[in-house]
């Protein structure tokens, strides 16, 4: 038999329920909201340390090339080759990393400017008037 007091705490254990689901709602839309307005800032600060990179990893590469193909003297030719080859291997990596971060900056920066898109509507609607005409 159910009694008046069970149904009102029935009543408030479903209500407690509900208002728990509701605000587990209101707690992940909340740091989607902030993730949103962070992502332009964490980019904006990410393709600053990559153009960062890129430069030093620049200044490497012109440092290490420098250093390629070197003759040493006193220095019996195997160990000139290994040197040489260590140095060529050396310039290899940086290049590499070079390109790493040029690939993520291509992904993050895009390559149309506004000013692109804009002469690029210009004419796309210059063509559409001509069509009407």
């Amino acid at each position: 038999m159910i009694f008046k007091n069970d149904v009102n705490m029935i009543r408030k254990y479903v209500l407690m329920v509900l208002f728990f689901c509701g605000g587990i709602g209101i707690i992940n839309a909340a740091p989607q909201r902030i993730e949103q307005k962070d992502d332009s800032t964490m980019i904006a600060l990410k393709i600053k340390n990559l153009n960062a990179r890129k430069v030093s990893l620049q200044k490497q590469i012109e440092t290490e090339d420098k250093k390629r193909n070197r003759v040493i003297a006193g220095v019996d030719p195997e160990s000139l080759e290994r040197i040489n080859d260590r140095q060529d291997s050396l310039c290899l990596a940086l290049r590499s990393q070079l390109t790493e971060v040029q690939l993520e900056l291509n992904e993050l920066v895009p390559e149309k400017t506004i000013q692109q898109l804009i002469q690029q509507y210009n004419v796309i609607s210059g063509n559409r008037k001509k069509e009407k005409d």
